[in-house]
């Protein structure tokens, strides 16, 4: 499936770039990008239990987590690379963020093969290995305008606990869960020199451990053409 997703940005990009040939030079340079921002999931996934977390003194239970409709803050920085394809089209290649949860938020409760579990989203630690990505860009003095899409793979894990007789036994190692991310993307980016940019960035999320499932809203420095 990630081949496949690779190949398809490969050939959209590959297409734009050849339709875009005959009205102006066709070139290839490489861009890089850092941000920090703030990213909302408005509800908690299941997770998965890893081997062994869930054991108590009674009894192994073998079921994910309860989910629930407690959104969640993040706060984290990003990292990536990108190929820019005649000063227009923009083909993101790879990328790394980390986010930890920031702000208040609701404990979720629920049952676990019949035992009350809670887990904390105010523990979430979520990690995103970015897969391609494409933007379309335009220009108006220093000024610097983009829009597309972002693909990725999301990955969180969350502290929780099991009530185990009359006492509350914590799910160790953390149990975590993993899903395909696809996030629209609009950009606004004010040229610092001929290489630097800062830029705002605002990306609703399309599917992110479900879909419509928060936002994201980033400040961005970026080198490149």
């Amino acid at each position: 499936m990630l081949r496949r997703v690779f190949e398809l940005g490969t050939l959209l990009a590959v297409l734009l770039a050849a339709a875009d040939a005959g009205a102006r030079p066709s070139t290839l340079e490489m861009e890089g990008g850092v941000q920090a921002g703030f990213l909302r999931m408005n509800s908690v996934p299941a997770l998965h239990l890893p081997e062994g977390a869930g054991t108590t003194s009674l009894r192994t239970l073998s079921s994910s987590t309860p989910a629930g409709d407690a959104a969640v803050g993040l706060a984290g920085v990003q990292a990536d690379g990108a190929l820019v394809i005649s000063g227009r089209y923009r083909l993101v290649l790879s990328g790394f963020a980390l986010y930890g949860a920031v702000g208040p938020s609701a404990r979720v409760m629920g049952t676990m093969d019949g035992s009350a579990a809670e887990v904390r989203p105010w523990t979430t630690w979520r990690a995103d290995v970015l897969l391609p990505g494409f933007d379309v860009r335009f220009t108006h003095r220093r000024w610097l305008f983009a829009m597309g899409a972002r693909t990725g793979i999301g990955i969180i894990t969350m502290r929780g606990a099991i009530v185990s007789g009359a006492t509350k036994e914590e799910i160790d190692p953390a149990p975590y869960a993993y899903s395909f991310v696809l996030r629209g993307s609009g950009e606004v980016c004010r040229r610092l020199d001929p290489v630097q940019r800062a830029c705002v960035v605002v990306a609703p999320s399309v599917y992110d451990f479900g879909w419509l499932n928060g936002a994201q809203v980033a400040l961005r420095w970026e080198v490149g053409p």
